[in-house]
């Protein structure tokens, strides 16, 4: 191990030991119990005055009220020191300082690491944050290099300095990396524009597809009409029974007609023709054969 890195190590145990120090510091600093101070019934009988005065305008209230014992906020104060000095324990616990010292110290190597690769610090953004956040929106349209920048503050200074025409060349605007800029902020814009166009297609296609899961049943499936349904083998036999039934009951109409005919005839000869067209009034076509034939020829 060189000196370097002796010298690094030495300044990363230094460092981490100085932390250790400040949050065990003010662990303790937390842990310190509270007390009631000596004259703190001086200032609560102040406080007691003022609040009797302002309810002896108050009919429904007490007057008088008794201020709270001693012994009882020093109980109090008691089992609250307690509590708290529990609870800093477990949660700042020799483990859980430990570990983040650590968690730290890491970070700080890899700031470190991508320090020297680079000089820059880059916040990778996850694959939520492209796709959600408007995050683009924060990149201007228009490319913002050094010359835009510092042409407002240099302009006076660089008059003294040396003349207009004498800039150096980092301070130009680079056209190409200007029109590149454009073109990549348009493109992902235009990217963007189609991920949420699919989104919206995607979460529509998904209620359908959940819509339609819950008509999937067995009870549901078999009144469905389809090729190979029960319902339409059901719907094929009657087909095939329908005539029959039809000219069945034309044969039944027929015969019923025949013999209401008759009947007709004979009440005919036996009662007097006022009587028997009365009578054939009251004896219309109401035959449930009939009225079921008419309903299903219509």
């Amino acid at each position: 191990m060189d000196d370097n890195s002796r010298g690094h190590a030495r300044s990363l145990a230094k460092d981490k030991h100085t932390l250790s120090t400040f949050v065990r510091s003010q662990v303790e600093l937390l842990k310190t119990p509270l007390h009631l101070p000596e004259n703190w019934r001086d200032s609560v009988q102040p406080q007691a005055e003022e609040d009797g005065l302002s309810l002896s305008n108050k009919p429904h209230h007490h007057q008088h009220r008794e201020p709270i014992p001693g012994h009882v906020l020093a109980a109090g104060l008691r089992s609250l020191n307690v509590t708290t000095r529990k609870a800093l324990s477990l949660n700042f616990s020799n483990q859980s300082v430990r570990q983040l010292l650590d968690q730290v110290a890491a970070n700080r190597l890899q700031v470190e690491r991508l320090h020297r690769q680079g000089g820059i610090v880059v916040r990778t953004k996850s694959r939520q944050e492209l796709l959600e956040t408007p995050w683009i929106e924060a990149f201007p349209v228009q490319w913002r290099n050094a010359h835009d920048t510092s042409s407002a503050g240099s302009s006076s200074s660089s008059s003294t300095l040396a003349p207009s025409n004498a800039q150096s060349l980092s301070d130009q605007p680079d056209v190409e990396q200007t029109r590149q800029y454009q073109q990549l902020r348009a493109r992902i814009v235009e990217l963007q524009q189609k991920y949420h166009t699919t989104k919206e297609k995607h979460e529509y296609y998904k209620n359908l597809k959940n819509e339609i899961q819950l008509l999937d049943s067995d009870r549901l499936q078999a009144n469905v009409v389809g090729p190979n349904t029960p319902i339409s083998h059901e719907l094929s036999k009657m087909k095939t029974l329908v005539p029959r039934l039809i000219s069945i009951l034309e044969v039944r109409k027929e015969t019923m007609m025949a013999k209401r005919k008759r009947d007709l005839e004979a009440l005919s000869k036996d009662l007097p023709d006022d009587e028997s067209r009365s009578k054939r009034q009251h004896t219309g076509p109401t035959d449930p054969i009939e009225t079921m034939l008419n309903l299903l020829q219509s």
